[in-house]
C-alpha cells in the first residue's frame, strides 16, 4: 500500500489564517489506529483510535526549509495492535494532517517481545520555520537518536584538545597576575598614580589625566577680571591647570611690586610708569601681589584660565 500525508481542510484553513493574521498553528498530538480505509483532506477525525501521545519533535528537513519532520514515540508499554494510520492533531483538539503508514504490529511484552516505536512524519508547508509551533509535555517527550546525534559529538567528529603544559601556556588561572611578559588577572583603576605595577587603568582615568594635563592654553581663554581683583588680597588657582597672569600697573611714582606663590615671594617689580606684570600660577596654588605704597593704579588685569 502506498505511504502517504495529507493536509486536512482543517489544517489547509489554518495556513491560510496564518499567511493573513501572522497567527502561529500549535501541534500538540498524534493518534494512531488500524484504520485502512481511504483517507482524504475532508476527513476530521482518525477512526479506530489505538494509541493517543505527545509530539515528541517538530524539526525543519535538513535539506528543505519548507519541510517539517514531525516525531513521536510509542512506549513499549503500549501495544496488542496493528498501525496503520496516523493523524497530528492541534492543540484545539482539531485534525492537522492524516498519513498512510507501512503496516505495522506494535507489540506487548506479554505477547513475547516489546519495543518503542517512533513515527516520522514529512510536512510540506511554506514557511515552516515561522508558522509551526510545539506544544511540549515534558513528562512524555523523549529523546530521539537523531535528536541525540544532532546535539552531541559523535565518536568520528574531532575536537581541540591540550597537553597541561600547553594549556598553562595558552591559558591563565584566575589567581595568576598580568605582568609584562605573561598573561594573567588585572586589576583596574579608575585613577593614575603612577606608583604600581600590577594595575591597569580605566578610559575614565585615562581620560581625566590628559584633561588635567593638558598644555597652558589649551581649553582655557583670558578674562578681563580687573574688577574683581585687588592688591595685597590672596587669591587661588582653582582650577586643575595652571593659569596664566598679565597686568597692566600706572605706576608713576616707581612703586615695588611682590609677587608671592603660595606666600613665597617669587619676584619683585619696580619698573616706572606703566608697569607690566605677568607670571603663571600652578594647579591648586594661591597667589598674591603685595606693592609697598598704594601711589599706583591698576589699568589692566587679565587671567588665562
Amino acid at each position: 500500500m502506498k505511504q502517504y500525508t495529507l493536509l486536512t481542510v482543517n489544517g489547509i484553513n489554518k495556513l491560510l489564517k496564518i499567511a493573513s493574521n501572522g497567527s502561529k498553528i500549535i501541534l500538540k498530538e498524534v493518534v494512531v489506529s488500524d484504520f485502512d480505509g481511504e483517507l482524504s483532506e475532508s476527513i476530521t477525525t482518525i477512526p479506530n483510535e489505538k494509541y493517543r501521545g505527545a509530539i515528541n519533535a517538530i524539526t525543519i528537513n535538513e535539506s528543505d526549509s519548507n519541510i517539517l519532520d514531525v516525531d513521536a514515540i510509542i512506549p513499549p508499554e503500549v501495544g496488542g495492535f496493528y498501525i496503520k494510520t496516523a493523524g497530528i492533531y492541534c492543540d484545539d483538539g482539531s485534525l492537522f494532517a492524516v498519513a498512510r503508514l507501512p503496516d505495522t504490529y506494535k507489540p506487548l511484552l506479554s505477547e513475547g517481545s516489546s519495543k518503542d516505536i517512533t513515527l516520522s512524519f514529512r510536512l510540506q508547508i511554506a514557511n515552516a520555520n515561522d508558522s509551526i509551533v510545539l506544544k511540549v509535555d515534558n513528562n512524555v517527550v523523549l529523546a530521539t537518536r537523531k535528536w541525540s546525534e544532532n546535539q552531541f559529538l559523535k565518536k568520528t567528529d574531532k575536537i581541540d584538545a591540550y597537553t597541561k603544559a600547553e594549556s598553562d601556556d595558552k591559558f591563565v588561572a584566575k589567581t595568576d597576575k598580568a605582568t609584562e611578559t605573561k598573561a594573567g588577572i588585572t586589576k583596574l583603576k579608575n585613577t593614575i598614580t603612577a606608583k604600581q605595577e600590577d594595575v591597569a587603568v580605566t578610559e575614565k582615568a585615562v581620560a581625566e589625566a590628559i584633561e588635567a594635563n593638558k598644555g597652558l592654553g589649551i581649553g582655557q581663554e583670558y578674562k578681563n577680571v580687573t574688577s574683581q581683583k585687588r592688591m595685597n588680597e590672596n587669591y587661588e588657582n582653582t582650577t586643575n591647570k595652571p593659569i596664566y597672569l598679565y597686568l597692566v600697573i600706572n605706576n608713576a611714582y616707581k612703586v615695588n611690586f611682590d609677587v608671592l606663590i603660595n606666600n613665597k615671594k617669587i619676584l619683585t617689580h619696580d619698573e616706572p610708569d606703566r608697569c607690566i606684570i605677568n607670571f603663571i600660577v600652578p594647579p591648586k596654588a594661591t597667589y598674591k601681589i603685595i606693592p609697598d605704597s598704594d601711589r599706583y593704579a591698576i589699568v589692566y588685569w587679565a587671567e588665562l584660565r
